[in-house]
């Protein structure tokens, strides 16, 4: 499953309320891409953290240009703040200025406060509206990027992943930055959401489908996902295809597990998982021969190191109607080892 994110900012520039002028910022969308790959934590504990830089992401800066409105003559040096309040369908995560991603991922950033450059200045010379750029030249080809080789972004467990792969689905965020005349941050705190323009820059961050990267695991299985191909056959032959597979677990010290077979809508029954399949008529039955629990398919596993170790697993299909219909047959689950 993948949740999209898109990152929607509003961004308004600002004089001294006793100028009142109207300074605006208009522009193309930019864009930040994170992998999950990228987010390698050390330990896979909870309250572990990654930090990256934007040189280590993917970035398509905002690129824009200045309007204003004014009838006066003004010069003002910019400021920029990078804001991490953040509109989310999540709930927020386990402190202030963290925000849940899932349940296992919370994210935040270090709002940084910089001068957009100190030869760029806003110079407002004449009345009327108007594009300015570079000490007041006309710029309707300028970018406005500073703000993106500025932005820290910082990443979090809420759970211990040691291991366990934390899966990251695609995100929705909503932020937005100010751009303010002042140095005193005071100013873009209390003027941040005026909506003075007409369209509103806006910024997407986005955070691809995938598993974050944990430690190496204590134990490692192969293969990691199980193919069953049971072919065709007759309808009357139904209750007689079974097929073999054999997992291989290899752990670095001695240890205890539990295996657990699932799948959605599936079934225990007398000690063995019944796996849902896409019709009625049809169900596939997954045993594990000596390792089969009939109080509930819940299995404890005891490893030696570095003795692979076998479990063996056996797929079977068997009607539960007496009709069959021939076409095709769909299953799927899950085998889930954790440690004691």
């Amino acid at each position: 499953m993948y949740i999209r994110l898109s990152v929607c900012m509003l961004i308004t520039i600002f004089s001294f309320p006793v100028n009142a002028y109207l300074y605006g910022v208009e522009g193309n969308m930019g864009h930040i891409q994170i992998n999950p790959e990228q987010l390698v934590f050390k330990t896979g504990k909870a309250g572990d953290s990654v930090t990256l830089a934007a040189s280590s992401f993917d970035a398509t800066p905002f690129t824009g240009h200045w309007v204003t409105t004014s009838n006066a003559t003004s010069e003002q040096n910019l400021y920029m703040r990078y804001y991490t309040t953040f509109v989310s369908s999540l709930p927020s995560g386990t402190s202030d200025g963290w925000f849940k991603l899932t349940d296992a991922v919370e994210f935040s950033s270090i709002s940084v406060d910089f001068p957009v450059t100190s030869q760029r200045k806003l110079m407002l010379t004449s009345e009327g509206e108007r594009t300015v750029g570079y000490n007041g030249s006309p710029a309707t080809a300028t970018a406005f990027i500073p703000w993106v080789s500025m932005i820290i972004l910082k990443f979090r467990l809420t759970k211990d992943a040691i291991d366990t792969p934390t899966y990251i689905p695609a995100i929705d965020l909503f932020d937005y930055m100010a751009v303010y005349s002042s140095g005193d941050s005071s100013d873009a705190e209390r003027l941040a959401f005026l909506n003075t323009i007409s369209s509103p820059v806006q910024f997407r961050f986005s955070v691809t489908p995938g598993f974050i990267s944990v430690p190496d695991p204590m134990c490692k299985v192969y293969p990691n996902q199980l193919d069953i191909d049971f072919g065709v056959f007759p309808v009357s032959k139904i209750n007689e295809q079974v097929i073999q597979k054999t997992l291989q677990m290899t752990c670095n010290k001695n240890t205890s597990l539990k295996m657990i077979i699932s799948g959605a809508g599936g079934t225990i029954d007398n000690g063995l998982y019944v796996l849902k399949t896409n019709r009625d008529d049809v169900v596939v039955q997954v045993k594990t021969d000596h390792l089969a629990d009939p109080q509930g398919y819940v299995h404890g596993l005891t490893p030696v190191k570095d003795i692979p170790f076998a479990i063996p697993l056996s797929f079977d299909i068997k009607s539960i109607k007496s009709g069959v219909e021939p076409g095709d047959i769909v299953s799927n689950g899950w085998i889930v080892f954790s440690y004691e």
